[in-house]
């Protein structure tokens, strides 16, 4: 099965809610779609500021060209 990476550019309301989407219909897009979403990074400008959604510390970075790393496959961004 074929695994899309994703790299957000943002956590707001708009990057929480893609984030949260894709994690709680993980295995029906999986389902529908024959392949597996996986957010890969998450680009913001403060990592010490609190989020609308939780998220694991390691997925979120300072660097925004660190979510055009070669792992990640799609780029919604995220205001």
């Amino acid at each position: 099965m074929e695994s899309i990476g994703i790299g957000l550019a943002g956590f707001g309301t708009v990057g929480g809610g893609v984030y949260k989407n894709l994690e709680s219909n993980r295995a029906l897009l999986t389902q529908r779609l024959g392949a597996s979403f996986e957010i890969r990074r998450i680009a913001v400008r403060d990592l010490a500021k609190p989020r609308p959604v939780e998220a694991p510390a390691g997925l979120f970075t300072t660097d925004l060209d660190a979510i055009i790393a070669p792992d990640a496959n799609a780029l919604p961004a995220a205001a």
